[in-house]
């Protein structure tokens, strides 16, 4: 079953505009986007990934040697096969760590619910190796991906996360690198590279419940599509991403970007669980958005 792609619709909107220089003719590109069509496309790509995330963090949420079933199923709520099978394999003989956990989904799209109440479909395997117990220090978490598609959009690449221990406030802090590519049904596509740290500051205590969590997020994004275009995302220093997992978007936090012919910031606000947002151009203009709005 086809489902709608979550950002095909801003992909195709960046369709290449040529205009003539008065003295010669070459050929100008422009970027049709505005700021808020652009926030608003890198939010849908974020969701996306984060909705990836989710489906990781709930089957390798329990770092107890045993707690993972050998072999795990969910009834598919539109088939009469049980989806995803969640398999676990050692790598090294005798040994716990190292593992590898595979979710299948199967060849077909299956429902799942990502932030507890909205609908997506997937198909395809997640495959996540762990070197160790998430909370040990040093220990890695890989991502990768096997004809997986989340919403019709296939999903290619890797996602790296490496605990780096604990910092001077007592919270762990984990390296988060990502280099994936997303191509939708019709062939465009945009790849994304993160590097970003994430200093969890809620719910370490409480493994068995991801929906505490809370995280601060510094560092940036950059990638490009198959329009052409490029794009840099900068967390600013000063005033980092607040993430709650129980939130569909950040609470607070300052983002700065810059897209083909484009420069301009989006902050998130002051700490509300809501969908606002704030861009404000290069000339110091300001308008205030909602998120999601696709």
């Amino acid at each position: 079953m086809k489902a709608r792609s979550l950002f095909v619709t801003a992909l195709i909107a960046t369709g290449l505009v040529f205009t003539s220089c008065e003295k010669n003719d070459e050929a100008v590109v422009e970027q049709p986007l505005d700021e808020e069509a652009i926030v608003q496309e890198d939010t849908e790509m974020d969701e996306i990934l984060d909705g990836v995330a989710e489906q990781v963090d709930v089957y390798t949420a329990l770092d107890i040697e045993g707690s993972y079933a050998e072999e795990s199923t969910l009834k598919s709520s539109m088939e009469d096969v049980e989806y995803p099978i969640v398999t676990r394999e050692h790598l090294v003989e005798g040994q716990f760590y190292p593992v590898r956990i595979t979710v299948d989904y199967g060849p077909e799209n299956h429902k799942i619910l990502v932030h507890r109440t909205k609908e997506a479909w997937v198909r395809g395997k997640i495959i996540i190796e762990k070197t160790g117990p998430h909370y040990v220090p040093n220990t890695e978490r890989t991502v990768t991906f096997d004809e997986f598609y989340f919403n019709d959009n296939n999903i290619e690449g890797d996602k790296v996360y490496e605990n780096l221990g604990r910092n001077d406030d007592g919270n762990f802090v984990f390296a988060w690198s990502v280099d994936v590519k997303i191509t939708t049904p019709e062939g465009k596509w945009r790849t994304r590279i993160e590097n970003k740290q994430r200093e969890k500051i809620a719910g370490t205590d409480t493994p068995r419940n991801i929906w505490d969590d809370e995280f601060l997020i510094t560092g940036s994004t950059s990638g490009s599509d198959s329009e052409g275009f490029s794009y840099n995302r900068t967390i600013v220093e000063d005033n980092p991403l607040w993430r709650k997992r129980v939130c569909r978007f950040p609470v607070k936090g300052t983002i700065s970007i810059v897209n083909t012919n484009r420069s301009f910031t989006l902050d998130y606000g002051d700490g509300e669980c809501d969908a606002l947002a704030t861009i404000t151009d290069s000339e110091g203009n300001t308008k205030e958005i909602v998120l999601g709005r696709r």
